[in-house]
C-alpha cells in the first residue's frame, strides 16, 4: 500500500505502518526471549561456544524473515479501525 489516501481522516499508510511496527516488536520481543534461553543453556554447560553462534543465527535468521513475510503480507491489507470513542484519530493511537 504505497499510496497516500485518507479513510475518516486517518491516514492508511501511517495505519499501516504503526501496524507492522506493532508486529515488528512483538516478533522480535518472543525471538529475544529464545535468544535468552540460548545464552543459558550456554551458560550451563549445555552447548559448546560453536552450537550457540549456530543457534543463534538461525533464531536470528527465521525471526527476520517472519517479519519480512508478515509486513509484505500486510503491505496487501488495508487495515483500518472500529469506530469508538477513545480512537478518533491515529494520534489518539498509543505508540508503545
Amino acid at each position: 500500500m504505497d499510496d497516500y489516501h485518507e479513510v475518516n481522516g486517518i491516514d492508511m499508510l501511517n495505519l499501516n505502518n504503526f501496524f507492522k511496527e506493532k508486529v515488528r516488536h512483538e516478533i522480535k520481543s518472543l525471538y529475544l526471549e529464545m535468544l535468552y534461553t540460548l545464552e543459558d543453556f550456554r551458560d550451563d554447560g549445555r552447548l559448546s561456544d560453536h552450537d550457540y553462534s549456530r543457534e543463534r543465527k538461525k533464531i536470528l535468521d527465521r525471526g527476520n524473515s517472519v517479519i519480512r513475510s508478515l509486513e509484505s503480507q500486510i503491505d496487501e491489507l488495508e487495515v483500518g479501525l472500529k469506530q469508538s470513542k477513545a480512537v478518533k484519530s491515529i494520534s489518539d493511537i498509543p505508540n508503545k
